[in-house]
């Protein structure tokens, strides 16, 4: 396909409300880390992925342990008192 043919069936495919490029991505249980950039599968593995406002977000479960331990020491959460 031309690349004008390619434009139009992408601007297509949004009028008539069919997912887009974009859209389908999220599909896809293959995530790249935000800290790391390390490649890891969502629902196999785990981890965490969202929104941080309008930015997309992915922490790996190795990353994710870290910032998480990471908080509970720093807040004193593990603290006995």
């Amino acid at each position: 396909m031309t690349q004008e043919k390619l434009k139009k069936n992408k601007k297509q495919n949004f009028e008539e409300g069919e997912p887009t490029e974009i859209e389908s991505v999220e599909n896809v249980s293959w995530r790249h880390c935000n800290i790391c950039t390390g490649e890891f599968d969502i629902l196999g593995e785990g981890g965490i992925d969202g929104y941080i406002g309008i930015l997309r977000f992915a922490l790996c479960p190795c990353c994710y342990s870290g910032i998480t331990d990471m908080v509970v020491q720093m807040n004193g959460f593990e603290d006995e008192e």
